[in-house]
């Protein structure tokens, strides 16, 4: 068991001739000190600045020992120049019970003043707190704004690295590296094929394609790429997205060339623009990056949209056992027949649900496996006479200027139909401002003219239905079959086709 001691503690940077020494802060240290059994500590040549000085660290060692109950310093500074560090050093204190005195201030926590004093003291603290987080927020929302990268691991397909601004220092940003086209196969597999999340994954694990993390993927981490706008071309459209949404922009629309990719900054950003969230789009920010797009935005937005209209449904009861669930009926009372799912079984026999209630004496020799095997040869041959023929569709495009110039001129338009609203101009400016109005709506029309026709060939996706996942399964069944009647060891397909 240690005795209890007190510590004096000094510090001094550098010797300077109007710096109080090192041996003086001591002398004026054990003035008022109240025993003989006294320990001092000192830093020479450490700043007061952090808190990782040596001597300091094993002062506080000894306060959690329980070894002192009184700590010493000639000023205050000479412990800290911070005022977040001495709060961190005093909770410390108190909770040990330790004094604190300061010789040049009089500061003494031993006195109803010196603790009203630590009080004050922790509330400028907090405030220095603050400031230094809003601080931190504001250098992290400009950094973002100028197309830098603000912290942590690149996205998928990317890397980090550093490019040099216009005043020659360096700053954070991300290139492309070999897995970037995975991210391409993932989007237009996702929109152009129609595929499922599961789909996707299953393919990318089956060819032992790496994930972020190097391990297998899921239907999670390919939606974290679907989601995320790093990938996308910035350009009109775009920004036309983004500000429907109600997000800031910090670029003007003439800096979305298409050129550049984007970065969206702000609590959960990519949950928030994923679901269509409008509770915090406001705390979103959306600003150009410093490296190149990859994802055309048209592409980007319909993933997006999908991504939102595929909810996961609730469950409602139907059965998970077969993808012939709602259309298999008995032929005797209509009823819906339902397998019957046995643990440890691979072969499902076939129930009337109307045995119980209905009184329906149709026993069925049937099993789920067998039924599934024929329709989906069925299916098979249905959907290999569907017409895989080319179609001719025509498109018109506009290109990214002539939309920039369109949104610029709707925007004055906007600005001269809020000043009418408000019903104060005279005749003179309203007759003006009526004028202002027609010759942009002439100049808009003018440039709805400048677009390119293009004529293309569109070939339909050739339907394999044995490829498809198991709700894609009941997505087809529901389209093209009206029912099955089931007899007792024979079944019937009705089409809706």
């Amino acid at each position: 068991m240690y005795d209890m001691e007190e510590a004096i503690y000094a510090r001094q940077s550098i010797d300077k001739k109007d710096s109080i020494s090192i041996e003086t802060q001591i002398e004026f240290g054990r003035r008022r000190c109240q025993g003989d059994n006294v320990q001092v500590y000192v830093d020479k040549g450490y700043s007061g600045k952090n808190t990782n000085r040596p001597e300091y660290i094993r002062l506080f060692q000894n306060i959690e020992a329980g070894r002192i109950h009184r700590v010493i310093v000639y000023r205050l500074d000479r412990f800290s120049r911070s005022l977040i560090d001495f709060c961190i050093a005093w909770e410390i204190m108190s909770k040990h019970r330790v004094e604190f005195i300061s010789v040049n201030e009089n500061f003494d926590t031993s006195t109803p003043v010196g603790k009203a004093m630590v009080y004050i003291v922790m509330i400028f603290a907090q405030m220095e707190r603050e400031v230094i987080g809003e601080r931190i927020k504001d250098n992290y929302y400009s950094r973002t704004g100028e197309g830098h990268w603000p912290g942590g691991p690149a996205p998928y397909g990317f890397t980090l690295c550093k490019r040099v601004a216009m005043n020659g220092k360096n700053y954070a940003s991300i290139e492309f590296n070999s897995s970037i086209h995975i991210v391409e196969r993932i989007s237009k597999a996702y929109i152009e094929l129609d595929y499922s999340l599961s789909r996707i994954r299953t393919e990318l694990n089956e060819e032992r394609v790496p994930s972020y993390y190097g391990t297998t993927w899921s239907s999670m981490s390919v939606s974290r790429v679907l989601k995320n706008p790093v990938y996308v071309k910035a350009d009109i459209t775009l920004y036309s997205y983004f500000k429907e949404l109600g997000i800031k922009i910090v670029n003007p629309m003439e800096e979305f060339t298409g050129e550049r990719g984007i970065l969206i900054v702000g609590r959960n950003s990519t949950k928030v623009i994923a679901s269509f969230s409008e509770k915090n789009r406001a705390l979103l920010q959306v600003s150009l990056g410093s490296w190149p797009g990859i994802l055309d935005s048209g592409l980007w937005i319909a993933i997006q949209r999908k991504l939102r209209d595929n909810i996961p449904m609730k469950n409602n009861g139907k059965s998970k056992n077969t993808w012939l669930s709602g259309v298999m009926k008995c032929a005797e009372c209509g009823k819906a027949v339902v397998p019957i799912v046995r643990k440890g079984s691979t072969k499902h026999p076939l129930y009337c649900s109307g045995h119980m209630q209905h009184g329906c004496d149709k026993m069925i020799r049937l099993y789920l496996d067998s039924v599934e095997d024929e329709v989906e040869q069925a299916l098979e041959e249905m959907l290999e006479k569907c017409s895989i023929e080319p179609v001719d569709e025509e498109l018109t495009v506009i290109s990214n200027e002539v939309k920039i110039k369109i949104m610029q001129i709707e925007e004055q338009i906007q600005r001269l139909v809020a000043s009418i609203s408000t019903g104060v101009l005279e005749d003179v400016a309203l007759k003006y401002v009526n004028e202002e109005i027609k010759k942009l709506n002439r100049n808009k029309e003018e440039l709805y003219t400048q677009v390119i026709t293009v004529r293309k060939q569109v070939y339909l996706k050739e339907l394999v239905f044995s490829s498809l996942g198991f709700e894609e399964r009941k997505i087809v069944v529901k389209n093209f079959i009206k029912r099955i009647c089931v007899f007792e060891d024979d079944f019937s397909i009705e089409w809706k086709v």
